[in-house]
């Protein structure tokens, strides 16, 4: 946010085959917890999810007596889906989001004008070996992408979404 790491957005157990992947916002620092940034941070990441890499379903893992994080979830289009010991399992589909979240997104474009997303892969990100395991969905980004920047173990996607 404002160019400083305060946190990451994951998408990940990619089930490639039938489009489902699982997803988390997770803030490093607390003075971000109750403002906007989570919610923009979950907007960015289901849309990553949903439009660029088409996925289906994306769930998360939410424990059973975090009302607020079930609540919060349920008004982005998640529905409970199964059960566990002491957590539940909630999932969204692009249909779920786009009609749950009209008038959010209305509300933070009114507020932020029309916004880009910034796809930035770091040279941990080569390093681990995630850019090469994503690369088909990378290059599936080309409709979206206003502006690159490609360097060695360096990538800087500015897409429309």
């Amino acid at each position: 946010y404002s160019r400083k790491k305060v946190g990451l957005i994951s998408v990940n157990n990619f089930n490639i085959k039938d489009k489902l992947s699982e997803g988390g916002i997770f803030l490093f620092a607390s003075e971000y917890y109750n403002t906007h940034i989570p919610v923009i941070a979950s907007i960015i990441m289901i849309k990553i999810g949903v439009y660029l890499l088409n996925e289906k379903t994306i769930s998360v893992k939410v424990l059973k007596d975090n009302t607020a994080a079930i609540n919060y979830n349920n008004n982005l289009g998640y529905i409970m889906d199964d059960e566990k010991d002491n957590y539940i399992i909630m999932k969204l589909t692009k249909e779920s989001f786009e009609q749950k979240t009209k008038k959010l997104k209305k509300a933070i474009k009114n507020i932020y004008g029309k916004s880009h997303l910034e796809f930035i892969l770091e040279p941990i990100d080569f390093k681990l070996g995630l850019f090469d395991t994503y690369k088909n969905y990378i290059n599936s980004f080309d409709n979206y992408i206003i502006r690159k920047t490609e360097k060695e173990n360096y990538r800087r996607f500015v897409l429309d979404i």
